[in-house]
């Protein structure tokens, strides 16, 4: 199973970068980094990907230069010994981030042995900062936008038949709130997210993410819930997973 992590560098924030790199050689994961300062993060995450696509490695994990996780919260310290590399139901996920966690703690689902004794993923193509994806042969490679590129490439995924989903159960922490490696300021921020939701719909024809869960019929383990989407985890769990929303 492949202890690696590749990560996505920048010049303009070297102490982040330096804790982000010294945390993970501390789980005992190897670190490979990629230089991408000034360019938009398509650009070296193509690289990442290029890299990945021409070796025998059948999973690659790929973040940002300021991302760690929570290794006390539910089954993150489970993850990262990389069992959960033998699953065969989904294809490219990412984990929650620090917000959903804190939008989370009214699920008290979260808090079940059920919930903790295994890993639960939930339908999302719009995957960030946190990658993890499977060598399926085929290459998919990130458009070189600045905002919503990540959701592009999780819609090329499900475009070419894969699943993708966000691992419920797991989750980051990042490092590099204080100064961001890729925008000056909040209003540049906004205005690359716009840019990037501008190509998106033009591309896709989609202004509603729900539009695309929809459209989605994965393969697998994977359960439809009335009202929370589609969940993927062992037969028995995804009723009790059931039970518990509607209790």
């Amino acid at each position: 199973m492949t202890k690696r992590i590749d990560l996505l560098t920048s010049t303009r924030r070297p102490k982040v970068t330096q804790n982000t790199i010294a945390w993970w050689q501390a789980q005992g994961w190897e670190v490979v980094c990629w230089d991408n300062t000034d360019n938009p993060p398509g650009v070296g995450r193509n690289r990442i990907l290029f890299d990945f696509y021409t070796s025998p490695r059948e999973w690659l994990i790929m973040a940002d230069d300021d991302t760690t996780l929570y290794t006390h919260r539910y089954r993150t310290q489970q993850f990262l010994t990389c069992d959960w590399q033998t699953q065969t139901d989904v294809d490219l996920f990412c984990v929650m981030s620090n917000q959903e966690m804190s939008r989370g703690f009214h699920y008290t689902w979260w808090d079940t042995d059920e919930f903790n004794q295994q890993y639960t993923y939930k339908l999302d193509p719009a995957i960030t900062k946190f990658y993890c994806l499977r060598n399926t042969g085929t290459e998919i490679y990130q458009q070189e936008w600045m905002g919503l590129e990540d959701f592009d490439f999780g819609m090329q995924y499900l475009e070419q038949g894969y699943t993708v989903g966000r691992l419920m159960n797991v989750f980051l922490r990042e490092q590099g709130y204080e100064k961001s490696s890729l925008f000056r300021d909040y209003a540049h921020r906004k205005e690359c997210y716009a840019h990037g939701k501008e190509e998106f719909n033009r591309r896709w024809g989609i202004k509603r993410k729900k539009t695309v869960l929809d459209l989605f019929k994965p393969r697998g383990l994977w359960h439809k819930h009335p009202t929370h989407d589609w969940i993927c985890a062992d037969t028995e769990f995804n009723q009790r997973f059931t039970d518990l929303f509607e209790g």
